[in-house]
């Protein structure tokens, strides 16, 4: 990111990553048991499974001007198991779920869509891009445009940076010209403490405040207990 976090424009809390009475980070990862859950109930890929993965998602309204962030997802390392589980569901094992979690280890995964408006076009992206850019004497190509947000968690004060982060364009499919990107950061889950944590976008250009969303509590709501990723509603 070439931006520095001044304004916050898109942030959601997140309560309660572990089911832990302290605030110390992710140190205890996933017992095979809990991996063979999440993998299951991405298999099943239904309404539970839906519903489960719901609360990890954040659908923004477009705003009046400015680039439109239109979706943020914020995966723990339990739902990254059920998401990757529903994506091959019928082709997946649960065994190969469990190495690919040990290959993966315990991360925490930001997703965040940005789409082009009428106020905030591919052109207007690039030049604000590279004037930023230029301000601190480096140089983007036109498709790391997504580089002139400022993207990232934050937990009691404290900001936390993403220790990779990659893009991949989103086209318009009608006309076939860029319509934004998809941005992932990744963090190291045990950079983040098991008490509140918000996703934070800020854009070049908006400078209002958007609503939180609370990610609800479902363990006592549904048949499958989250063992790892439960959250609270406040």
């Amino acid at each position: 990111m070439i931006r520095s976090p001044k304004r916050l424009i898109a942030s959601f809390l997140m309560v309660g990553l572990l089911l832990a009475p302290s605030s110390f980070a992710f140190d205890v990862s996933l017992s095979e048991e809990a991996v063979r859950e999440a993998y299951f109930l991405g298999q099943r890929n239904d309404e539970n499974t839906a519903q489960v993965l719901a609360p990890y998602t954040r659908h923004l309204a477009l705003p009046e001007k400015g680039p439109y962030v239109s979706q943020i997802k914020l995966f723990t390392p339990y739902v990254q198991i059920i998401d990757v589980s529903r994506q091959q569901a019928g082709h997946y094992s649960a065994q190969q779920a469990q190495e690919d979690y040990r290959d993966r280890g315990d991360t925490i995964l930001v997703f965040v869509r940005i789409e082009f408006t009428a106020t905030y076009s591919y052109p207007q992206a690039v030049a604000s891009a590279n004037k930023a850019a230029k301000e601190q004497g480096i140089s983007l190509q036109p498709q790391d445009f997504w580089k002139d947000f400022c993207l990232g968690l934050s937990q009691d004060g404290r900001w936390i940076e993403p220790r990779t982060e990659r893009a991949d364009a989103v086209y318009d499919r009608g006309e076939g010209g860029p319509a934004g990107a998809v941005v992932w950061l990744e963090f190291d889950a045990h950079d983040v403490a098991s008490t509140e944590a918000s996703v934070e976008v800020e854009t070049p250009t908006a400078s209002i405040l958007w609503p939180r969303s609370i990610f609800p509590n479902y363990t006592s709501a549904l048949p499958y207990h989250l063992p790892r990723d439960s959250v609270r509603l406040d």
